[in-house]
């Protein structure tokens, strides 16, 4: 009778290691559809679909800008550093060669001297142009109505702000400057790609 038993044994065991089996297989491909589907979710912009536009400036770096802020359903994609960091923001170095080598000037709402900002102006060594709308901040879940454009630039730093393009108009003067912002705020992406 021994001998039955150690058969039921070793075919139960053979039974249960083909079902563990099968069901952890089972669970992994699950699991990674699951995964696939949720970070396809959680991408807010479809970039694979080469609907970006660049502008050449005639930047020394080589520089192309998009064209304008990347938008889904049109509307202007808010991100968070972090978030933004994984696709092709510019650098510190691309923001401050915006600065040094393009020509700025500022649209404003119902053409006033001293209105607030709707748009920058950026005009490339080339004669170029491409217009960074005032599309303001988000912060707290909540858009801020501030007028200003702001723009992230990668940064290599371990600390908790990073530099920002920060466009502003103080009275009738505009500003163009790098400044550095939380990385908690979410700002428009807007992408660059080189030559």
């Amino acid at each position: 009778m021994e001998q039955v038993s150690e058969k039921a044994a070793n075919y139960a065991a053979e039974k249960t290691n083909v079902m563990m089996t099968n069901l952890i297989a089972q669970a992994y491909e699950d699991g990674y559809r699951d995964g696939y589907k949720d970070r396809e979710n959680e991408i807010p912009v479809d970039l694979r679909d080469n609907k970006t536009e660049y502008i050449d400036l005639g930047l020394p770096s080589g520089t192309l800008w998009s064209k304008d802020f990347e938008k889904r359903d049109g509307k202007v994609v808010f991100l968070s550093y972090v978030e933004s960091s994984k696709y092709n923001i510019p650098t510190k170095e691309q923001l401050e060669e915006l600065l040094s080598y393009c020509a700025w000037d500022c649209v404003r709402n119902d053409n006033f001297i001293t209105g607030p900002l709707r748009s920058a102006k950026c005009v490339g060594p080339n004669g170029k142009v491409i217009y960074f709308p005032a599309e303001g901040r988000v912060f707290s879940d909540t858009v801020k109505e501030s007028k200003e454009v702001f723009v992230w630039g990668l940064h290599d730093g371990d600390d908790d702000k990073r530099a920002v393009l920060n466009v502003f108009t103080s009275g009738s003067e505009l500003k163009v400057q790098t400044s550095q912002l939380f990385t908690g705020n979410k700002l428009p992406l807007r992408l660059v790609k080189t030559k």
